[in-house]
């Protein structure tokens, strides 16, 4: 992201690059504007900053962005998915079955996204870890359909092969 190339290559001018960057989008959203490319910037500005909070309460109150912008469903997944860590609904410290659902149900939509996400497929690993439970079919069919995808990513092999030991048992 924009945020980054500055921090990486101008790092001297990147508080004066943040300052600038929330007057445009901060300004233009108090001004009335609701463009979602606007809101999708303005989100992810916001997620790059350290703001999550306030990036997720514009994400979700203006969920159509994300199909504008793939990647800021996956950083809502994120968000959610952290949210259910810190706050576990389920027994024993596991999540519960509507957390995970939450965050399933985004990963699910960026299984369409070309070129397909990488890390959408490993945090859907990492939800069904915490999940307490055996996966379903459908959770293994897709864990697996990312590392056939992503066959040098050793986290997603690592997690295909615990789904499939705890089927076996």
């Amino acid at each position: 992201r924009t945020l980054g190339f500055v921090q990486a290559n101008y790092p001297v001018g990147l508080p004066l690059y943040i300052e600038r960057a929330r007057s445009v989008l901060q300004g233009a959203y108090q001004n009335g504007e609701r463009d979602p490319q606007l809101l999708s910037s303005l989100a992810l500005f916001r997620l790059d900053i350290g703001e999550a909070g306030d990036a997720q309460k514009i994400i979700k109150r203006n969920h159509s962005i994300t199909s504008t912008r793939p990647l800021l469903r996956l950083d809502l997944a994120r968000l959610e998915f952290t949210d259910a860590l810190a706050h576990p609904g389920g027994s024993a410290g596991h999540i519960s079955e509507e957390q995970a659902k939450d965050v399933w149900g985004l990963l699910e939509q960026d299984s369409d996204v070309i070129p397909p996400l990488e890390s959408a497929y490993v945090l859907a690993g990492r939800v069904l870890l915490h999940l307490g439970r055996d996966p379903t079919e459908s959770e293994r069919t897709f864990l697996n359909n990312g590392a056939a995808l992503f066959p040098r990513n050793w986290q997603l092999l690592i997690q295909c092969i615990r789904s499939e030991e705890r089927r076996v048992g």
